[in-house]
């Protein structure tokens, strides 16, 4: 019987967790910069095309392939304001 992979296997394990940008995140939707989260470097993009800076806080809210979409981590009050 095979059995289902578990939640947050593979990348998909990155969703929600928080890195910080280490190189440049342009703006656009093309805009790719690097991310560390732990011991790891991700190619990253800004979620809505969002530029961010080296240094930057952020957290995971998509993993597409080898790249992860992110957002900056302080910004977890704003979702309830919708």
């Amino acid at each position: 019987e095979d059995l289902p992979n578990p939640t947050g296997f593979g990348a998909n394990r990155l969703l929600g967790g928080k890195g910080v940008v280490a190189a440049d995140i342009p703006a656009g939707s093309n805009g790719t910069g690097m991310i560390q989260i732990g011991g790891e470097k991700w190619r990253a993009t800004g979620r809505d095309g969002m530029g961010l800076g080296s240094g930057v806080a952020v957290r995971i809210v998509a993993v597409e392939g080898t790249r992860v979409i992110v957002e900056p981590a302080d910004q977890t009050g704003l979702d309830g304001l919708r």
